[in-house]
């Protein structure tokens, strides 16, 4: 349908263009396959596979701040950015909506931190309870992996993707 309604057409130009554009996010996203789940391997390789379930533990309460604040605030954020970048006074509208996720982001990282432990001890078996220690650092890194995304904006809008794989690399 949708051909029969467009047609075909292949422009050279945008193709190249969008490739340029496209892969340094595709080899950036490489890093973060790897940063993802190349610190499991490294926890056992170096430790036991218990410490590896300690950590997995501690890392699901970080997964609540992107669940409960992150996710919601990106799903609205990933497009609206770009309508709020052509209006005048943009600047201060990033600022504020920077500060503001920001703040709750923290909010999230010290609920977390604070009921982390006493949650822990009361679903979970006593070997697991010293997994409560990793919890805000983990939360912490999660905020601040979600403030890196904020700030990547930048760098797209200004076609600059290869600066995002290098900063993908460099900042584990």
């Amino acid at each position: 349908y949708t051909f029969a309604k467009t047609g075909f057409r292949f422009c050279k130009e945008q193709a190249i263009r969008m490739l340029r554009f496209s892969w340094p996010l595709w080899v950036g996203a490489l890093a973060g396959l790897y940063i993802g789940s190349s610190n499991r391997y490294f926890i056992n390789f170096f430790s036991t596979t218990a410490h590896v379930g300690l950590f997995e533990l501690a890392a699901k309460f970080s997964t609540i701040l992107m669940l409960l604040i992150w996710d919601p605030f990106q799903q609205y954020w990933s497009t609206e950015r770009f309508r709020i970048y052509k209006n005048e006074g943009a600047i201060e509208t990033y600022q504020m909506a920077f500060q503001v996720i920001s703040a709750l982001l923290a909010i999230g990282v010290m609920g977390i931190g604070v009921f982390a432990a006493p949650t822990i001890r009361l679903m979970a078996a006593p070997s697991f309870h010293e997994a409560s220690i990793a919890v805000p650092f983990l939360a912490g890194a999660a905020m601040f992996g979600c403030l890196t995304t904020f700030t990547n904006f930048s760098f797209i809008v200004k076609e600059k993707t290869l600066w995002l794989t290098r900063n993908n690399y460099s900042t584990p």
